[in-house]
């Protein structure tokens, strides 16, 4: 986590790998926030249910 916050833009964005694609900076970042939710415990609800075997 402390890796993200660290690569996190002033905007609070993510660079993609190729920082002219947009496309990339918001795949980036999209990935990021994800990421940072199962970090917090707070994962998708299809992972909630695997997790209590339903």
């Amino acid at each position: 986590m402390a890796q993200l916050l660290r690569r996190q833009r002033p905007d609070g964005s993510w660079a993609g790998i190729r920082s002219e694609a947009k496309a990339g900076d918001s795949y980036a970042t999209g990935l990021a926030v994800a990421i940072l939710q199962l970090c917090l415990g707070h994962p998708p609800h299809y992972l909630k249910l695997d997790v209590l075997g339903l």
